[in-house]
This record gives structure tokens, sequence and C-alpha cells, in this order.
């Protein structure tokens, strides 16, 4: 068998996903080519639509599993699912553009790779899809509240209207409804917008708001060790000490610890507080070890270019000028590599 999938691979009908010797076991897909003949055949032969009806069941099923990763804390593994699966994840979301009937399993996948989008800085092409997906899909108003305050976090820096009125339009259903993710959610992006703004105190405290009301575990959305550690980094623009503490609180949670990007964004406060209260060294370990926990196999995530030039302006020993956003917003992350939603589309893959 490995004989034959080698001679595959020289053949260019497959490309390997995991390359053999790793730790994990080898993985491989169709090459473009072999998608485009395979989907030539299957519609001679009629399959095509059951063929896609799996594809979008797997489809769907990715985006599920990515999601349960994510919000139990396993969140390298989930960034590193959803990259394995890019080229079906983009050719589904790409059809779903052209095939109303696709609408509703996209909507599904794109609210459940929230993290994707948000964290790692693929927001792109998903902001034109949710927003275009919220008037098309035939959602439930609980489904499409969950649904708003996720395009209302993409949307929130290029047009801040349209995204306090995604917010104001989710904030009573979840109310009425008693979902308090939902409402969390709603508040953390509300701590964006302010941030926008330019008013860091507002910012804190929907962000403190967010922390509260967000269940641990809660899928679909920041869990409350984020919104705890997006307050410390709004309390570090007028309150050291204050900022100092919650930091503490995200890293010394024994809930919270599993949640990399919280404690990426938590040792970056440390780090920061430390460097302008003129104790470098220790500033710069704590900006450093947070950056060695980062997994190299998986697109970085917000925070970690911040992370950087924090250390450097502490080994050049001049200060250091804070900015929210690259650790918070999707729209300053500058990904790299190719991402789900700018990817080339096919729409063969199945």
């Amino acid at each position: 068998m490995p004989s034959s999938l080698a001679q595959l691979v020289a053949m260019k009908v497959l490309e390997p996903v995991r390359e053999p010797g790793g730790q994990r076991r080898p993985r491989y897909r169709f090459t473009r080519a072999a998608r485009e003949f395979g989907a030539a055949r299957l519609r001679a032969a009629g399959e095509w639509e059951p063929a896609l009806e799996r594809r979008t069941a797997h489809c769907r099923q990715v985006g599920k599993v990515a999601e349960s990763l994510w919000a139990a804390g396993c969140q390298n593994q989930a960034a590193r699912l959803v990259a394995e699966e890019q080229e079906e994840l983009t050719a589904l979301l790409h059809q779903a553009q052209d095939d109303a009937d696709l609408a509703e399993s996209a909507w599904d996948i794109v609210v459940s790779l929230w993290f994707w989008w948000v964290v790692h800085g693929r927001a792109g092409q998903a902001r034109d899809r949710l927003v275009q997906l919220l008037s098309s899909v035939q959602a439930d108003e609980e489904t499409a509240a969950k649904g708003r305050w996720l395009a209302a976090w993409l949307v929130a820096e290029a047009d801040p209207g349209t995204a306090a009125d995604l917010l104001a339009r989710s904030w009573p259903q979840a109310v009425l409804s008693g979902d308090d993710a939902t409402a969390g959610h709603i508040a953390h992006v509300q701590g964006l917008l302010a941030l926008y703004a330019g008013d860091p105190r507002a910012a804190a405290g929907h962000f403190a708001e967010a922390a509260c009301l967000v269940p641990p575990g809660a899928p679909s959305g920041p869990s409350p060790a984020v919104s705890l550690a997006a307050q410390a980094l709004c309390e570090a623009a007028f309150a050291h000490t204050t900022a100092a503490r919650t930091a503490h609180r995200v890293l010394a949670h024994p809930d919270f610890r599993d949640d990399a990007w919280a404690v990426l964004t938590a040792r970056y406060v440390q780090a920061y507080v430390d460097h302008c209260h003129g104790r470098g060294g220790r500033a710069r370990s704590r900006a450093r070890r947070a950056l060695a926990l980062l997994d190299s196999t998986v697109p970085e995530p917000l925070g970690a270019q911040a992370l950087r030039v924090l250390v450097t302006d502490i080994d050049a020993g001049r200060p250091h000028e804070p900015r929210p956003t690259a650790l918070l917003s999707c729209a300053a992350a500058a990904p790299g590599g190719t991402p789900v939603d700018s990817a080339p589309a096919t729409t063969t893959g199945v």
C-alpha cells in the first residue's frame, strides 16, 4: 500500500497532506486535475449530487469537530484540522455562492470556524460571505443571532455602524432566550467597537461583562478567558497595576490555562507592564516564554507579531506603544500562507 501511494503521488494523482514518516499517519488528497477528472466522471454517471451531499456532510463535520476541539482547549489541533481540510472547505464555501441549497451548510461551517477567521487572521472573504448568507439563509432567529455577532466582529473596524446594527438585532433574542454565551459574545464585540472609537475604559467594561456572561466551554465564540485577557489589555492603557492583576487572574485560573489565545494576550500584558516599570529582564522573559509556546505547525494566532515587536523594543531599551487591536482584531492580522477564505476556488474536490 505505501508503494502504491508513492506511485500515485509520483503520477500527480495524489498529493500529501501529511508527509510519511511523521508522528501522525500520512494523509493524501487528490490533485486538482484528478478532482476535475473525477467530477466530470461523476456528472456523466449521474452521481454528482450524492457525492456533493457526502462532501457537504464531511465539511460540516469538520467544522463541528474543529469547533469542539477549540472550545475544549485543543486549539492547535483545531487549527491544524482546518488547515489540512482547507481545500475541501474552500471549494464548498465558494460553491455555496451559486447554489442556494448549500447556503445553510455554508452558514454552519462559517460560524463553526469563527476562530479560524478571527484568531488566525483569515477574515477576508469570510466577512463578505457571512454578511451575504445573513440575507439568504433560512435560519431561525436564535441561529441567526449567533452568526450576527461574528459578522459584526468581521466588519467592526471597516464599518462600525453596520457592526453596531448587527449587534442591536442580536441582543434582544439572546436575552429573551437566556443565551448567555451569545450575549457575552455580543458584549465582546462591543468592546472591540469601543477600542476602535478610542475608549479603552469603555472597552474594558464590555470585556469584563463578556467574561462574566460566557459560560466556560461555550462553543462558537471567544471564551471568558479571552474576554478577561482583553479586559487586561485595555486596562493597560490607563491602570498598569489593575491590568497586571487581571492578567494574573487569566494565568492563575485552572480553567483558563488551556486557552492559548488568552494566555498569549495575558503574557503580553504582563510583559508590557514590566517593561513600563523598568523590569526589562522579567519583561523579556515573559514575552519570550509566550512566543516559545507557539506551535510552528499551525498558523500564528493574533498577538504573536505584537509580542515580537515588544521583545524588540525591550532589547533596544525603548518605550513600547501597545496596539490592543493587534491582539484582538482579525482586521489587524497579517496572515502568512494561503488562507481558507482566499485560496483558489475548486468546485470538484469531492
